[in-house]
């Protein structure tokens, strides 16, 4: 919210809505591919309203669910949460992006490119294999392999590592 109002000081307001103009444009566009496959279902406001994000859930029960989806981007450098919805509705599942200012229209196409090859690879697995790498997971998060490295590094390398309790 502090942010919101800096940008809208710094640029003023014409500034601000050619700004976010530009999101709600990536959003829809984002939203339009997704859609275009016939594998998504766009759960997101596309009227410009509201915030600049899309909210979009599989379309056909498969082996696999958003959650796999979300796993296997984010083994490919993407941060693309999956959620359940409230009671009653917990069956519904959906995954979600916000688009910040500096996701441009070419990481926009990445990301397309990226969520359409991860469906592809998770259509080729079977239930087994995609079962078995949704407990690995659990185990074993690419977290714990950053801080075990981190670790290893920190006795050999002459630097301190300052932990903080701050939320980023």
């Amino acid at each position: 919210m502090i942010a919101q109002y800096y940008v809208l000081i710094r640029l003023g307001k014409k500034g601000f809505t050619s700004i976010m103009h530009n999101l709600n444009n990536t959003a829809n566009h984002l939203a339009e591919k997704l859609e275009s496959t016939g594998r998504f279902k766009i759960l997101s406001d596309r009227n410009g309203n509201g915030l600049p994000l899309v909210a979009f859930s599989l379309v056909d029960r498969q082996h696999y669910n958003e959650f796999d989806v979300a796993a296997r981007l984010r083994e490919r450098g993407w941060i693309v949460p999956a959620y359940t919805m409230a009671p009653h509705v917990e069956h519904l599942k959906l995954l979600r992006v916000v688009i910040r200012e500096d996701f441009s229209h070419h990481r926009c196409e990445m990301l397309i490119k990226d969520i359409l090859n991860v469906v592809e690879l998770l259509d080729q697995l079977d239930a087994d294999t995609v079962q078995l790498h949704r407990h690995s997971n659990k185990s074993k998060s690419g977290w714990a392999l950053v801080r075990n490295v981190t670790t290893a590094l920190k006795g050999h390398m002459d630097i301190t590592l300052n932990k903080t309790n701050g939320v980023c």
